[in-house]
């Protein structure tokens, strides 16, 4: 079982480009890019806050989900 992060699936449910999530939250354009991109990136416990911060209707299934097929 291996935990992913479902960043730019929530991007994408919400209309939202990796620029517009980084936008409205708090994080750093590295950090949000970087999750956006690839995810096997688990996010810290500061930007699991920030997104909760930013979206506050949003809990962590939104975005992180397990992989129960992965090695």
């Amino acid at each position: 079982m291996k935990v992913l992060n479902r960043l730019k699936e929530f991007a994408d449910a919400k209309g939202l480009t990796a620029y517009a999530l980084w936008k409205s939250t708090s994080l750093s354009e590295p950090t949000v890019y970087r999750l956006y991109k690839d995810p096997s990136l688990i996010p810290s416990g500061k930007v699991l806050e920030g997104l909760a911060t930013a979206f506050p209707d949003t809990t962590p299934n939104d975005w992180l989900k397990f992989d129960r097929d992965a090695a």
